[in-house]
C-alpha cells in the first residue's frame, strides 16, 4: 500500500506543471513589485500635498463613501457592494487628480476632474433614485420600501467635494498663471 502511494503523483500539480508555476510565482512576483511602486508613488503623491484643502475634500470624500455604504449594508440594499465599487473608483480619480495637479500637468488635472464631477454627479443621482420611495423584491416577496434619508447627507457631501475640487483648480490655475507672468518679467 504505501508503494502505491508512493507513486500517485498530485493530479493538480501534473496539470500546472512545475515550469509553468515557476512561470506564475514570477508574474506574481512581477505584480507584487508593480503594486508596491504604484503605491509608493501614490504616497509620495499624497506627501507632497500641501493643499489644506485638497485634504478637507479626501476626508468629505471619505466620509460620504463609509456613510453611503453603512447605510446602503444596514438597509438590506442587495447591491450595497457597488457603491462601495464607485467611491473606490472616485478615490482612484481623485488620487489622479491630485498627482497631476501636483506634477503641474493641468490638462489631465482638467480632464480628471470633469471625469470625478461626472462620477459624483450619476452618483448622487442614482442615490437620490435609491431614496425614492419604491416596490422592491425583497427575500421573495414584493415589499414597499422609502430610501434611506441618511443618503441625502452623502448627496450634499459630493456637492461639496465637486465645489472643493473646482475651487482647487481655480486657485491652482490662477496661481500657475500668476507664476508664468512673474516669469516671463524675469
Amino acid at each position: 500500500m504505501k508503494k502505491e502511494d508512493s507513486q500517485q503523483t498530485n493530479p493538480i500539480m501534473e496539470a500546472i506543471g512545475t515550469r509553468d508555476l515557476g512561470d506564475a510565482v514570477d508574474e506574481a512576483r512581477e505584480l507584487v513589485d508593480f503594486t508596491t511602486q504604484q503605491v509608493q508613488d501614490a504616497r509620495e503623491a499624497l506627501d507632497s500635498v500641501q493643499s489644506p484643502l485638497l485634504r478637507i475634500i479626501g476626508v468629505l470624500l471619505l466620509s460620504a463613501g463609509v456613510l453611503t455604504t453603512l447605510t446602503t449594508a444596514l438597509d438590506a440594499f442587495d447591491d450595497w457592494y457597488l457603491y462601495t465599487a464607485f467611491y473606490l473608483v472616485t478615490v482612484v480619480f481623485s488620487l489622479l487628480y491630485t498627482k497631476a495637479m501636483a506634477q503641474r500637468r493641468f490638462f489631465s488635472g482638467t480632464v480628471f476632474l470633469i471625469a470625478i464631477c461626472g462620477l459624483l454627479g450619476f452618483f448622487s443621482w442614482s442615490l437620490m433614485e435609491a431614496m425614492a420611495p419604491q416596490s422592491i423584491w425583497f427575500r421573495s416577496e414584493v415589499v414597499f420600501r422609502e430610501g434611506p434619508r441618511m443618503l441625502w447627507i452623502s448627496v450634499g457631501l459630493h456637492s461639496l467635494v465637486a465645489l472643493g475640487l473646482g475651487a482647487h483648480w481655480i486657485f491652482g490655475f490662477a496661481k500657475r498663471r500668476r507664476e508664468s507672468r512673474i516669469g516671463n518679467k524675469g
